[in-house]
């Protein structure tokens, strides 16, 4: 049933209308939709209303994006519209996507050294990669990284020498397959091949009448490859949005030239989001003359400032942020977990991190008392700290946990490589049930005691061994770092108003804040130093790298600069990033801002 929240949004995206259209498309729809522009809302709501009015049970609808972070807000927005889990409402991944609907269902059509219904998804490559750069005796970094890309698209690319690339390939999935294992990228691989089976198309066909999409510009071309197979031999109906401009993951064989190719389809509706309602105009105004051919956004709100300092070197602009701009911005009410700064990779993070330690400023370069970095993604996390909160009684924000969800997500996570009976599914579920009704919950639990007490009752390091080992390796560090911690201490977030937010801009992506702080903005940072100047593609990337990180800001953006970096103990003397160099005089002095 439809909620008041939901009737709300609706409401609100009809003041719209290009957000009108979106709701309104019975048709297959690519929708181009700049950062702040309210593409996350619009397409959750679209996924609400045809559950709500056009999809009868069992058949459902399939949300597909690209990390696990994005798949939590889907869940999350879909929930407080009051759509509950069901069978066949697939939110998750493309990856996912293509296990749960294509691997495991119809295995049998994938003749090949492998059986996939044995395999496991390994995650970390290191091993299998080395492996295969020994075997070729290859050494250099940048051959290694070409032959990355090259397994992401050889079933897809046509190469001068074709059986040296057969023989390549050949030899690294069978690195995989002797291990009974196989890697996102096979994954996709053998998704396509299965794919091409009509039967199996009308399967997919028959369970999800539509497919939403998300960050279609992310899409590789064994994804794009994926779609268009089910767009042409399906009658799916395809919701897709995406901002060519906001293309920055090129290093995982991700281009923007598969969005456009739908956008210039003459089968889709094509609807541009024109509106920005994150980023107040005086930013956006600015930052979007980085891009060129950018499409004309209007920023909703009014009234804010860019700001630039240059300093003399890293350390002094760590300290002139902690000096100068952090007491402003106390003074303007603003509080500190509002306040992010971005950095480019490790060269600037690992620096930055040691100056704040020194000058005892506090800060979480995730929104999680306890999480590592590396951990931002885990779906483990996330469902431990559901099922304290289910259990306590609390919500999660705004989102109301349910047990069907939880019960949903234990399978998921815990039971993905098995196939499952109905007697077994209501088996693990009632366990489950009684298993968290059972434990006396308390705030004051400590955290190790209580993961102690899951394991005796669900076994699920066993289950994590046997069906998601990168889960378990996640499982045991964040047990490890958070044996003085209370339950509710590791599942509620951080609501200090003494620490900044610290990330990196590749992970910034989707998020937004009220300050954005960009350190360290040198040319050989953006763009990086090892990109050629005739490089055209890669060039056009960093340039939409530094868009994305300057649109996470909704009040007020600070660029810091030196005018040099620092690599290999030698110092580079190349002024700030000559993206900043274009629009310089569009900025104000940070030393003025009061």
């Amino acid at each position: 049933m439809a909620t008041e929240f939901y009737n709300k949004c609706i409401e609100e995206c009809y003041s719209d209308q290009e957000q009108i259209k979106v709701l309104e498309s019975g048709t297959h729809t690519i929708i181009k939709a700049g950062p702040g522009s309210g593409k996350t809302r619009v397409l959750t709501l679209k996924a609400a209303k045809l559950l709500f009015e056009n999809v009868e049970k069992p058949r459902g609808v399939a949300c597909i994006t690209y990390t696990n972070k994005a798949t939590q807000e889907l869940k999350n927005r879909l929930n407080l519209y009051g759509i509950e889990y069901r069978k066949n409402l697939f939110i998750d991944t493309i990856h996912k996507f293509c296990i749960n609907n294509i691997l495991l269902p119809f295995s049998d059509l994938y003749s090949n050294k492998c059986d996939i219904q044995k395999c496991k998804i390994v995650k970390n490559l290191t091993r299998y990669y080395n492996e295969f750069f020994d075997y070729f005796s290859i050494t250099d970094k940048s051959t290694k990284d070409s032959y990355k890309k090259f397994f992401k698209e050889y079933k897809y690319k046509q190469y001068k020498n074709q059986e040296k690339a057969k023989q390549a390939y050949e030899y690294y999935s069978n690195i995989f397959f002797s291990n009974n294992c196989l890697n996102f990228d096979l994954v996709l691989d053998i998704a396509n091949e299965i794919i091409k089976d009509d039967y199996v198309c009308k399967c997919i066909e028959a369970k999800y009448p539509y497919i939403l999409i998300d960050e279609y510009q992310d899409s590789s071309i064994a994804m794009h490859t994926l779609f268009k197979t089910l767009i042409d031999k399906t009658n799916i109906i395809f919701y897709i949005v995406g901002d060519p401009d906001q293309a920055i993951y090129g290093f995982t064989a991700s281009s923007p030239e598969y969005y456009n190719e739908l956008y210039e389809s003459e089968i889709f509706q094509k609807i541009e989001f024109h509106k920005n309602y994150r980023t107040q105009n005086n930013i956006f105004t600015v930052v979007k003359n980085f891009l060129t051919n950018t499409q004309q956004i209007a920023a909703v709100n009014t009234s804010t400032s860019c700001y630039y300092k240059k300093c003399s070197n890293l350390k002094e602009q760590i300290e002139y942020i902690i000096s100068n701009i952090l007491p402003k911005l106390d003074d303007k009410g603003i509080k500190r977990r509002d306040v992010c700064i971005l950095y480019r990779d490790f060269h600037s993070e690992n620096p930055i991190i040691e100056i704040l330690n020194e000058n005892n400023v506090n800060f979480v370069d995730s929104n999680k008392v306890y999480v590592d970095k590396d951990f931002n993604d885990s779906d483990l996390v996330t469902f431990i700290e559901d099922i304290v909160l289910w259990s306590l009684g609390k919500s999660k924000q705004d989102k109301e946990l349910t047990f069907k969800q939880l019960y949903a997500d234990y399978i998921r996570i815990f039971h993905k490589k098995k196939i499952l009976s109905f007697d077994d599914r209501k088996e693990l579920k009632v366990n489950l049930y009684k298993t968290l009704t059972d434990y006396s919950f308390d705030e004051n639990i400590m955290f190790l005691d209580f993961i102690t007490y899951i394991n005796t009752q669900l076994n699920i390091e066993k289950l994590l061994e046997d069906n998601n080992p990168d889960e378990l390796e996640v499982l045991k560090s964040i047990v490890s770092k958070t044996t003085e911690y209370t339950i509710i201490q590791f599942a509620e977030y951080i609501e200090s108003e003494n620490s900044i937010r610290l990330l990196s801009a590749h992970s910034s992506k989707g998020l937004e804040y009220k300050v954005v702080i960009i350190p360290d903005l040198e040319d050989g940072r953006y763009p990086s130093w090892w990109i050629s100047s005739d490089n055209k593609n890669e060039l056009d990337e960093e340039r939409r790298l530094l868009f994305v990180a300057t649109t996470r800001a909704k009040d007020y953006l600070f660029i810091l600069y030196s005018g040099f970096y620092i690599s290999n103990d030698r110092k580079w003397e190349k002024g700030p990033s000559r993206y900043f160099n274009e629009i310089k005089s569009m900025f104000a002095d940070a030393d003025n801002f009061t």
